[in-house]
């Protein structure tokens, strides 16, 4: 149910973008989770991340019923293939193989159970940022962007499961690699690109490298910067 909750606010959130902008899904999905991200991070300067969390939730309550609105107004022009374009639906089966992939998933790596998962149960158990005062971690300049949506994926679990940060995480990354995939006809560039996508996914199973989250964004993002660049 956790994870079926996190879904729902990121797909009413990119639902909402697509058709309040005219933006493809592929393209939406990232943005949809940088505002989960940043109004996690807004709402969690003032009030505890437990209430950060069900505030996003209301923004896509609000967000679910600016679909279902649009599309009563707008029955007789809409054109339905917008909701099923081949990257949503690869999104979906990608979420259906994370979301059993992960389920016993542990935090085996040195950097893993020092200081990031830490981070995260402390986000968890604290309600917070996970550094300061408050929690058993400390640290000065530290980014909780990553952190916040990969607790995203477990505060609406009644108990910690290290697997659902993973979760998080590898929603994060796919969001951003299936950029190449937002038209519905390919030419030989996007393809290409496409590809990259396909050869991409399975680095996201695969432990020794993933352990290195830093670098493991920093390149899909790169990758992404440089599709956006010549698409």
């Amino acid at each position: 149910m956790n994870f079926i909750i996190s879904l729902f606010i990121i797909l009413s959130i990119t639902f909402a973008i697509q058709l309040r902008f005219k933006r493809t899904f592929a393209e939406a999905i990232s943005v949809s989770i940088f505002t989960i991200i940043m109004t996690l991070y807004l709402v969690t300067l003032f009030l505890p991340l437990t209430y950060s969390a069900y505030f996003t939730l209301g923004i896509a309550a609000i967000a679910f019923l600016y679909c279902i609105f649009y599309i009563i107004i707008n029955w007789s022009t809409i054109n339905f293939k917008i909701f099923f374009p081949y990257s949503f639906l690869y999104f979906l089966v990608c979420c259906v193989f994370i979301n059993f992939s992960f389920n016993n998933r542990l935090a085996t790596g040195w950097d893993e159970f020092s200081h990031w998962m830490l981070v995260i149960k402390n986000m968890y158990f604290f309600k917070n940022f996970g550094v300061g005062e408050y929690t058993t971690t400390m640290f000065t300049g530290y980014p909780p962007a990553t952190g916040l949506f990969e607790c995203f994926f477990t505060i609406f679990s009644p108990y910690f499961v290290e697997g659902n940060t993973y979760k998080g995480l590898n929603i994060l990354l796919l969001s951003l690699l299936i950029s190449p995939l937002k038209d519905n006809k390919l030419n030989f560039k996007t393809g290409l690109l496409s590809l990259f996508v396909f050869l991409s996914i399975p680095m996201l199973f695969y432990t020794p490298y993933t352990s290195l989250y830093v670098d493991c964004i920093l390149g899909i993002m790169f990758a992404r910067l440089v599709y956006i660049s010549i698409s």
